[in-house]
C-alpha cells in the first residue's frame, strides 16, 4: 500500500498511518488538507478493484451508508473512485471499542442499560431505512469520551429487502452469529436483534453465551443449545435484564423480540421493575431449562434450592411486618403487591395500608384489561402513610392489525391505505433520497407485517421537495448568530434552529451547527445551530399553558420561540426539547403548565414572537405573544 499511502487521495485526503485491514479493504486514519480534520478512510485492496463482482459490492456498500443518518451511527462524509482506488471517508471516532470497555468491567449497570438503549435506536433507525447490520458485536461499537456509543462497520449489512449479501465471502462474526446465519440462510432484521443479545450478554456478565475452539462448533451451539442464564456468571443481574437477553436469544425467528423498538422499550423500564414480570415468552423450552441446570451440576442445584427456601422465608418474614405494622398503624408501612390485581382490588388494598392511588392506563397484550400491569414502588419497600404510589392499569391487547408495505407509494396513498386498514394516529418525516420521487415513500415505522395495535403512531419517512439534497454546506462555526442564520437560509435550510448555551467563548457566535460542512446528501428540512449567548441580553418569559400538548409514547416534543426580522429573516429559538418516555413524568411536567427563562439578543426585546411545540416535526400547537 506505499502508492496509496504517498498518494493524496481524491486530492484532499493524506493517509497518516494503517489502523485495520480485513480480507478485502484496509481502514486508515487520514486527515483532510482542505478542512485540517481527522477521518477514518475504507480503501477497497487496489488488487480487487478491477474484480467487477468487489466493485459491486462495495458500490453497494456506500449505497447503504447514504442512506442512514443518526447520532449513534458513523455517518459517510464522502466517497470516490481515483484510478485503482476505490475509497469512502467516515468520521473518526475517538475513544474505545465497547469490547474494551467490557474487558475493563468499568461500566455501571446504569451506563450500560443507557448504551444498550441508544445502540437499539440506531438500529431501530436502520432497519426504518432498510439497512441490516449482520455483524453486531461489542467490536464494532465505539464509545467517545461521553460514553456515546457509535455503531462502525456497515461493510457485511445488506438491503433488508435483498437476497444476496453486500460480499459473499463475508458473513459475520461466529460468536455473534444468529442461528439462520449458522445455517446459511438469508438473514434478515431478526438476526441483528440475535446478535444484540449476544452483545448485551457479554455487556452484562463479560462472558459470550457460545464460546469453543473451531468455529464450526461454535455455529453448532448458536443452532441448537440453549444459553446459560447470564444471572449464573451475574448474580445481581436484574431478571428483567436477563429476561430481554433470553427473549432476543430465542432460536426461532418468531419467538424473538420483532422489532428493536419493542427491545428498547423493554431496556427503558428494566430497573423501575427489576423482576422483569412484564416480559413474556423468553424462555426456550422447558426441558432446554432442565438440562442447563443439570450441566451446572448439584452445586448449582443446591444453590437454587437454598435461594428458594430463602425466598420463601423471606416472603412470611415480609407478610408478617405487613400484617405487624397494619396492627400496629405505625408512619412506614411496607407497599403491598398490586400487580395483576383488578382496579377495584388496588384501591382497596391501598386504603387498608392508608395510601392513595393515582393510575395511568397502557395497553398490553399480555395482561387482561382492567388488571393492574406495573406498580411503584415495588412490593416490600418502605413507604409513609398517606404517600401517593402509581399504578399502570392494562387495557388489553385492544385491536391488533397487520401493518402493510408502505414502501414506494406516494404519501396520499400511503396514508389512504392506513385509515382502510384501521390506523388513524400518522406522522411523516421528511427525508432525501436520490433514488425516490418526491413525495415517495421510503422508510416506515413500525415494519411492514408486524402486528401493532390500532391507536399505534405510524411513522412514514417521505421524500420531500423541502428535503432537497444540500451540494453546498455553509462553514458557520465562528460565524455570528444573524450571519449564520441569514446564510442559512440562503443555502436553502427550510428552518434554522438556534440552541443558545451559556460557556466560554466568542459572545453571540456560532460554536457548533448541524449538518457540518462536511457532510453530503443531507436533508435541507432544518439547520441547528449552538450559538454563545451574547454579551448584552434581555429576559424573555416563556409560558406553555396547562393541557397546550398531550402525551404520545416515544413522541419527540420541541419548543421553540420564533422572531421575524421585518417578516424576512426567522431566528428560531429552542425553549426545551423533551422525548416522552414516561407519562407519570410528562404530567408532572406539563399538566398544569410549565415555564421557561431565556436570555436572548437585546436586538430581540419587544420584538413579536410565536411559540410553537413539535412533536414528531408536526406542530401541535402555536401562540403568538405581541409587543
Amino acid at each position: 500500500m506505499n502508492d496509496a499511502q504517498k498518494a493524496l487521495i481524491g486530492d484532499r485526503y493524506r493517509i497518516l498511518h494503517s489502523v485495520d485491514e480485513g480480507g478485502t479493504s484496509y481502514i486508515f486514519l487520514v486527515q483532510d488538507i482542505k478542512l485540517d480534520k481527522q477521518y477514518a478512510m475504507k480503501l477497497l485492496k487496489p488488487e480487487l478493484s478491477a474484480d467487477p463482482q468487489y466493485a459491486k459490492a462495495f458500490k453497494k456498500e456506500i449505497k447503504l451508508l447514504k442512506k442512514l443518518n443518526h447520532p449513534n451511527i458513523a455517518h459517510l462524509v464522502n466517497y470516490g473512485f481515483q484510478g485503482s482506488f476505490a475509497y469512502y471517508i467516515m468520521e473518526y471516532v475517538e475513544g474505545c471499542t465497547l469490547k474494551s470497555y467490557i474487558e475493563q468491567g468499568i461500566l455501571t449497570m446504569e451506563q450500560k442499560i443507557e448504551i444498550a438503549e441508544k445502540i437499539c435506536s440506531a438500529m431501530e433507525y436502520a432497519h426504518s431505512m432498510g439497512v441490516v447490520h449482520r455483524d453486531l458485536k461489542p467490536a464494532n461499537v465505539m464509545l467517545d469520551a461521553c460514553l456515546e456509543p457509535i455503531i462502525l462497520d456497515f461493510g457485511t449489512a445488506e438491503a433488508a429487502e435483498s437476497g444476496e449479501s453486500a460480499q459473499e465471502e463475508v458473513f459475520g462474526t461466529v460468536e455473534y452469529f444468529s442461528p439462520e446465519q449458522a445455517k446459511g440462510e438469508k438473514t434478515d432484521k431478526y438476526t441483528d436483534i440475535y446478535s444484540m443479545g449476544i452483545l448485551l450478554y457479554e455487556l452484562m456478565t463479560g462472558k459470550l453465551p457460545f464460546t469453543g475452539e473451531e468455529k464450526v462448533a461454535i455455529a453448532l451451539k448458536q443452532i441448537h443449545q440453549t444459553p446459560d442464564s447470564p444471572c449464573l456468571y451475574a448474580p445481581d443481574l436484574p431478571h428483567s435484564i436477563e429476561h430481554i437477553i433470553l427473549k432476543a436469544l430465542r432460536k426461532q425467528k418468531s419467538d424473538r423480540y420483532q422489532s428493536f423498538m419493542q427491545m428498547r422499550k423493554d431496556l427503558e423500564k428494566a430497573l423501575r421493575f427489576p423482576e422483569g414480570a412484564y416480559i413474556k415468552n423468553y424462555r426456550e423450552q422447558e426441558e432446554h431449562t432442565n438440562r442447563k441446570v443439570r450441566r451446572h451440576g448439584s452445586n448449582t442445584v443446591n444453590r437454587f434450592v437454598i435461594l428458594g427456601v430463602l425466598t420463601v422465608i423471606l416472603a412470611v418474614v415480609i407478610l408478617n411486618l405487613w400484617s405487624s405494622v397494619s396492627r400496629r398503624k405505625t408512619e412506614a408501612v411496607y407497599m403491598p403487591a398490586l400487580q395483576n390485581k383488578t382496579l377495584e382490588e388496588a384501591q382497596r388494598i391501598v386504603e387498608q395500608y392508608d395510601l392513595e392511588l393515582e393510575y395511568t392506563y397502557e395497553a398490553n397484550a399480555q395482561v387482561e384489561e382492567g388488571r393492574i400491569l406495573s406498580q411503584t414502588p415495588q412490593m416490600g419497600v418502605l413507604v409513609e402513610r398517606g404517600e401517593k404510589v402509581q399504578a399502570v392499569v392494562s387495557l388489553g391487547a385492544g385491536e391488533l392489525l397487520d401493518m402493510p408495505n408502505l414502501i414506494g407509494m406516494d404519501e396520499q396513498n400511503a396514508e389512504e391505505t392506513l385509515r382502510k386498514v384501521g390506523f388513524t394516529q400518522v406522522v411523516t418525516e421528511g427525508v432525501y433520497d436520490a433514488a425516490a420521487e418526491d413525495g415517495e415513500v421510503v422508510g416506515q415505522y413500525p415494519d411492514s407485517g408486524e402486528r401493532v395495535s390500532a391507536d399505534a403512531t405510524v411513522v412514514l419517512q417521505v421524500n420531500h421537495v423541502n428535503s432537497q439534497l444540500a451540494e453546498v454546506i455553509p462553514q458557520l462555526v465562528g460565524q455570528d448568530m444573524f450571519t449564520a442564520v441569514s446564510q442559512a437560509s440562503e443555502a436553502g435550510f427550510g428552518r434554522v434552529l438556534i440552541n443558545m448555551i451559556d460557556m466560554a467563548g466568542s459572545p453571540g457566535q456560532v460554536v457548533a451547527q448541524y449538518p457540518t460542512s462536511d457532510m453530503i446528501e443531507v436533508s435541507l428540512a432544518y439547520m441547528e445551530l449552538t450559538v454563545q449567548q451574547p454579551s448584552s441580553v434581555c429576559q424573555l418569559q416563556v409560558e406553555i399553558p396547562g393541557g397546550a400538548v398531550s402525551y404520545h409514547q416515544d413522541a419527540y416534543m420541541c419548543i421553540t420561540a420564533a422572531f421575524w426580522d421585518d417578516q424576512i429573516c426567522c431566528y428560531e429559538f429552542i425553549v426545551d426539547e423533551y422525548t416522552c418516555k414516561d407519562s407519570l413524568e410528562f404530567e408532572k411536567l406539563f399538566a398544569d403548565g410549565e415555564s421557561y427563562r431565556m436570555s436572548l439578543d437585546t436586538k430581540f426585546k419587544d420584538m413579536d414572537y410565536t411559540i410553537y411545540i413539535y412533536l414528531n416535526g408536526e406542530v401541535v400547537y402555536t401562540k403568538q405573544y405581541m409587543s
